[in-house]
């Protein structure tokens, strides 16, 4: 589990390249979340142009009841200058939190190099299923 920056552990769920999850503490409403991806699970459509990598990788992330959807990147831009082409990608773990009424929490993840007119994309979905986790019942302390 990782911790915060008040050294207090943060649930996290990792996403192995085996096909393995391994889920590290609980989740709670109104608490952070990290999710690590190894990208390594959607290996293909990987397409450069010039010095330029032109794919990405983003991980969706529903929150139920409620609905909440948030979009974001396992990945962090590697760039040789500021403002220049992203060249490479370095993991980096997503965090987020929990909106306070969530019960469940859906996963699921995308390529694709279609952004210069690529033809690829690709879902780590369970085949559609997405991924599931449940939030811990009750609430957390106004402490916390």
């Amino acid at each position: 589990m990782a911790t915060d920056t008040n050294n207090s552990a943060v649930p996290s769920i990792r996403f192995l390249p085996d096909w393995r999850i391994i889920q590290e503490g609980d989740i709670e409403p109104g608490g952070k979340l990290i999710i690590n991806y190894d990208t390594g699970r959607l290996p293909n459509y990987r397409r450069q142009w010039r010095e330029a990598v032109v794919w990405r990788v983003a991980i969706y992330v529903k929150f139920h009841p409620g609905g909440q959807l948030e979009v974001g990147s396992p990945l962090e831009p590697v760039r040789l200058r500021d403002n220049g082409p992203v060249i490479d990608y370095s993991p980096k773990p997503y965090e987020l939190l929990v909106p306070p009424d969530a019960a469940q929490v859906e996963m699921w993840f995308y390529t694709t190099d279609r952004e210069i007119g690529g033809s690829g994309e690709a879902w780590d979905s369970r085949y559609g299923q997405n991924y599931w986790f449940d939030v811990a019942r009750g609430s957390r302390s106004s402490a916390d």
